[in-house]
């Protein structure tokens, strides 16, 4: 990926923002930055390509669409309107409460065998408060730095507010003419560049995943074949990862939308059993997912591709909010758990010019000055 790519988004960006459009820009693996803009009240969008976001346990049309109404161009001519993003809510989850609950998952666990992926939010305020243009000029710094492995997005619309993500996960990508799916079966983590075998605990976890995704392609009516599992790094983790391959089988008819559906959310960010994963997270989770577990992507007449919603923040002009999560199993420890999810909300942290522990986040003078070079409003 060349350097830069998303900076020149950051001005029409801004501009849109501020007069309340549904405004993004996202990019592919290894692929080029596209914007999204659709002012408030704009119809003639038929037929155009639509970024679409869904929160954790929405389906497919139930969240947020945005299609490309306008150029950039335009978006910088659009009325300021005032709009801002709201600041996230809430504070952090305090470690006491997660290693907590952490053990009595575990404990549940042991019972019923399976695995529930458990998330904490890490809310940090930013020593002085952004303007909207200086917040987008970071956040666009943040995604010019991530992995170009990873599918990353900034996104804003009045209802849901403002979300970056970087995400190592494409959820569906499908091939209209050919009518070829690819997805991906991720999970496990530890520190990126680790040597010798995965531990027990994370193979079986990622197992869990392959296997639900299997069977619901089966389901859906597709024939497929995939890799052997191998390691995939992510910033400052790795993953272990199978990508299937997968067309309608003979006689089937299949369907996007429905098999997207039947795949969010995945063992990765959810568990297995999913019904009884779903309760757990209901109920010893302490705060909203959001749009954190949910997925985005794009929509148009020659593709639909879509990721898992996830190494994502909130931002506020005054604070965000980190949403970071693991796969907890009979073999989990709650503090190593809390350590890997210090680790991946490390990475989004950093790409933002802030630096993690457990008490507090600061950002250095010196990444906030680079991030901010440039712009003066």
């Amino acid at each position: 990926m060349q350097p830069h790519q998303f900076a020149p988004f950051a001005i029409p960006f801004a501009a849109a923002l501020r007069s309340g459009a549904g405004v993004a820009v996202v990019c592919a693996p290894k692929g080029s930055p596209r914007f999204f803009c659709q002012p408030e009240g704009d119809l003639d969008c038929a037929a155009r390509p639509v970024f679409f976001a869904v929160p954790w346990l929405g389906r497919f049309g139930k969240g947020i669409s945005i299609a490309a109404c306008i150029s950039p161009g335009q978006a910088e001519l659009l009325p300021d309107r005032g709009f801002i993003p709201d600041d996230p809510h809430g504070t952090s989850t305090p470690r006491a409460e997660y290693l907590s609950r952490v053990a009595e998952l575990i404990a549940e666990i042991r019972g019923t065998g399976g695995k529930t992926v458990f998330s904490r939010r890490i809310v940090a305020d930013f020593p002085s408060s952004f303007s909207v243009s200086q917040l987008i000029a970071t956040a666009m710094s943040a995604l010019d730095a991530a992995p170009a492995s990873t599918f990353r997005t900034l996104f804003f619309s009045p209802r849901c507010g403002l979300w970056l993500s970087e995400s190592p996960e494409v959820l569906v990508d499908y091939d209209r003419a050919s009518s070829r799916l690819s997805t991906i079966a991720l999970a496990g983590t530890r520190p990126s560049g680790a040597t010798g075998p995965w531990d027990r605990k994370n193979i079986l976890e990622q197992e869990m995943v392959t296997r639900f995704i299997a069977d619901s392609l089966a389901d859906c009516g597709w024939q497929f074949s995939h890799s052997e599992p191998g390691s995939r790094p992510a910033g400052p983790v790795e993953h272990i990862a199978t990508t299937f391959t997968a067309s309608p089988a003979p006689g089937r008819l299949t369907n996007v939308v429905e098999t997207i559906n039947r795949l969010s959310p995945t063992p990765a960010l959810c568990g297995a059993p999913r019904p009884l994963s779903i309760e757990r997270i209901s109920r010893l989770e302490s705060h909203s997912r959001e749009m954190y577990g949910g997925y985005f992507g794009v929509s148009d007449s020659r593709r639909f591709t879509a990721a898992v919603t996830l190494r994502c923040a909130r931002l506020g002009l005054n604070r965000c909010a980190v949403f970071a999560g693991g796969g907890i199993t009979a073999q989990s420890v709650p503090a190593d758990e809390w350590t890997e999810s210090a680790r991946k909300a490390g990475g989004v942290l950093a790409s933002l010019g802030l630096s993690y522990s457990d008490h507090n986040c600061i950002i250095p003078d010196s990444a906030r000055s680079i991030a901010l070079s440039g712009f003066c409003s």
